[in-house]
């Protein structure tokens, strides 16, 4: 007969065992988080730079929608004169189209309002959003401007070697468009 206690031995150098070790978890569990942490730094990265190109391009897209409207309005008035201001916070232009007909642009902090007025009753009215900065018209004569000026006090540029300060104009002449005037000559 054979005894019982010899058919259950486990060799040795063999290791059947099936369960993992404390170790080996710890392990895991950490690898695991240090890819999700990657993961979401990329992901606030990725979300940070889409939000400031979207806010780019909306202000992009308006300042490129007043800045046409603009020179339009200016090209075809006949008269072009600022309006005194009451408040330092709002500078009007006011272009006089017609007899009855004028196109009132007033700044109002970081906006941009042009209301198209027949008989002063407001016909149409648009609302353009720029970023924080100094607005300005400018009126020498015949050629009129509107000039924003944005600082760069407090962002990244400030402690750059370049320019702290960023103008933009847009330039017009009241009654023609110069831009087409060597065309015609």
């Amino acid at each position: 007969m054979r005894n019982a206690s010899s058919t259950n031995k486990i060799s040795p150098g063999t290791n059947n065992r099936s369960a993992k070790s404390l170790i080996e978890l710890m392990v895991v569990i950490s690898v695991a988080f240090t890819m999700l942490a990657v993961a979401a730094n990329s992901m606030h990265l990725l979300l940070d730079v889409e939000r400031t190109s979207t806010a780019s391009v909306v202000g992009t897209t308006n300042f490129s929608r007043l800045a046409n409207l603009f020179r339009d309005d200016v090209h075809a008035g006949r008269s072009v004169s600022l309006i005194p201001e009451q408040n330092e916070q709002v500078s009007t232009l006011e272009i006089q189209m017609s007899d009855v007909q004028k196109t009132v642009y007033s700044i109002q902090d970081d906006r941009v309002v042009r209301e198209v007025r027949h008989s002063q009753e407001v016909k149409h009215s648009d609302q353009f959003s720029l970023p924080a900065g100094t607005n300005i018209f400018k009126v020498d004569g015949p050629n009129v401007s509107f000039v924003h000026r944005r600082n760069y006090s407090d962002s990244k540029r400030a402690q750059s070697s370049t320019a702290t300060s960023r103008e933009i104009r847009v330039d017009a002449v009241v009654g023609r468009d110069h831009r087409f005037a060597k065309l015609t000559n």
